[in-house]
């Protein structure tokens, strides 16, 4: 058998950091995952503890505030015309996927189910978040993680950048963040291994 399928690789703990090696299999599941799980899980208290401490301000300016019906429905004005710009975007492109055509066809479906979600009634608060929350805004000690860059999204206003929202903006931007990562990891173990590492 192709010793690429009986092998996973994972990062060894080496002087100076950390770097590539591999080791056999010994679990199915997910191979290519590694300790990656266990830093996500720190990400996430440490994106946590943010949140708490941005909330925790006597400062009017970062004390939290109730989601009212009036923030959601403006979330949801922003979230169409998001919405309304990508579908704009991307149907002007000759796209010859069937896939893409479908999505594109359901528009108004997935808008009104966006204005369904802002007529529920939910019980949360908006925070001042980073803005811009992403792995490039996270430095890596090997131990722990830092969160830099607290100046938000470059090309909004200030007045923009400075709006509360709920914590699951922030949140939000970094789950996307772990996906493009993982995307582009598994595009390259692809490219150098052959589809004999799943």
């Amino acid at each position: 058998a192709d010793v690429r399928r009986r092998s996973t690789l994972r990062w060894r703990r080496r002087r100076g950091g950390w770097s590539p090696g591999w080791r056999r299999r010994r679990s199915p599941g997910r191979p290519l995952v590694g300790p990656h799980l266990e830093w996500a899980s720190l990400l996430g208290r440490r994106t946590a503890e943010l949140h708490v401490a941005l909330a925790s301000s006597k400062d009017p300016t970062f004390a939290p505030e109730p989601l009212t019906s009036q923030d959601r429905v403006a979330l949801f004005h922003g979230a169409r015309r998001l919405t309304r710009q990508v579908f704009r975007d991307v149907g002007s492109r000759d796209v010859a996927s069937d896939d893409v055509q479908r999505v594109l066809k359901r528009e108004d479906e997935i808008i009104e189910r966006l204005r369904r979600l802002s007529t529920i009634p939910v019980q949360a608060y908006r925070v001042r978040c980073h803005g811009d929350l992403h792995l490039g805004q996270v430095l890596w000690t090997g131990k722990d993680f830092y969160l830099i860059d607290f100046e938000g999204e470059p090309s909004r206003s200030l007045g923009w950048r400075r709006l509360k929202r709920p914590a699951a903006f922030d949140l939000a931007g970094m789950i996307r963040s772990l996906h493009y990562a993982g995307q582009a990891a598994a595009l390259r173990v692809s490219l150098e291994f052959g589809k004999t590492v799943d």
